[in-house]
């Protein structure tokens, strides 16, 4: 469509305001709605581009951070929830605005920057007293199909499961730079949100134990207990991987 402008539509019933729509202008002069479904935000490593459903561009910019990038169009007068389509070298995400705001950390809090790991917790059976011969733990730092770093830890004398958490929590927090944010798969048992640690830089998505794309890191918790001892590594160049971030 060759559009010769855009003008926002205000509706009003009873002297109240409803709702605002787009609409375009083509060369033609006949008016049409310029959104008529959620558009996609597309955020590559050069910035964003906004389409509508049909394929149109209608806004595009060098800002990557999806809520500043709708929040700006917003200020202009753009309000919209679009579906989500980053690809780049560090991330693909493809998911709704909501979606992406309550679980992909750095999208409420501004960060720059999203880490993605997925941690793997093993407990041995719980004695009469509620002691544990051991626990060991899993932790595996991931960009799309490549692992960065790894770890496998073991505690000998076992921790609670609050106790296995708070570690897991302190060790990805010790991990972060200035302006990065944390995203979790957490194979384990998760404290109710509000007595969470770390809730401006960690976010945590729970996952199931037996799911295929937590095989490597259950690996890495197995191996602890193997070796009963802790090993940590980070690669100078990422490893492939079967993990994704979908």
């Amino acid at each position: 469509m060759n559009v010769k402008c855009i003008e926002t539509h205000r509706t009003y019933y009873a002297g109240t305001f409803t709702r605002r729509e787009i609409y375009a202008t083509p060369r033609d002069g006949k008016p049409r709605k310029l959104i008529t479904s959620e558009p996609t935000l597309r955020i590559t490593s050069e910035g964003f581009t906004l389409e509508t459903a049909e394929g149109e561009v209608i806004g595009r910019g060098k800002e990557k951070q999806p809520r500043r990038i709708v929040e700006n169009l917003a200020r202009r007068g753009l309000k919209v929830r679009p579906t989500i389509d980053i690809n780049t070298e560090q991330e693909r995400i493809r998911t709704s605005y909501q979606r992406f705001i309550s679980e992909y950390g750095g999208g409420e809090y501004g960060m720059e920057t999203r880490r993605y790991f997925k941690c793997y917790v093993e407990q041995a059976e719980a004695d009469e007293q509620g002691e544990r011969e051991y626990t060991a733990i899993g932790v595996q730092e991931y960009e799309r199909r490549s692992t960065v770093a790894i770890g496998s830890f073991y505690a000998p004398n076992g921790y609670t499961n609050r106790q296995a958490y708070e570690e897991i929590a302190r060790y990805i927090h010790g991990q972060l730079n200035d302006g990065e944010h944390a995203v979790i798969k957490y194979a384990g048992n998760l404290p109710a949100p509000r007595a969470r640690l770390f809730k401006d830089r960690l976010t945590f998505r729970h996952e199931p134990k037996r799911k295929p794309s937590m095989d490597e890191v259950r690996t890495l918790a197995e191996d602890a207990v193997s070796r009963q001892a802790s090993i940590e590594q980070r690669f100078t160049e990422p490893l492939p991987s079967g993990v994704n971030d979908e």
